[in-house]
């Protein structure tokens, strides 16, 4: 796991991850070519409530394509990818 999220660009488009390493200042480790997505209350609440879920998304993927969806849960963080295939909802449930 740590030579995929750490080691050259992934080819992964969405990577879902649980239980995840939160850092002193309440973010994760992720290469430069990802977004993290977290919950929807991480930033307020990350002291206080463990963060177990979250999504990485690759800069390849127009950010226009896809959205995240405030979902107010922990546990729960999940995306949006609209394309011309249709749309695809993308949760990570912990």
């Amino acid at each position: 796991m740590h030579n995929f999220l750490h080691g050259t660009e992934s080819k992964a488009d969405i990577i879902a991850i649980q239980e995840p390493y939160i850092d002193f200042l309440g973010r994760t480790r992720a290469l430069r070519h990802l977004h993290v997505i977290y919950p929807k209350r991480h930033r307020d609440q990350w002291k206080e409530r463990t963060t177990r879920s979250l999504l990485m998304v690759n800069k390849r993927l127009l950010t226009e394509s896809w959205t995240a969806l405030s979902i107010d849960h922990p546990d729960v963080t999940a995306i949006q990818v609209t394309g011309n295939y249709g749309t695809i909802r993308v949760f990570n449930v912990y």
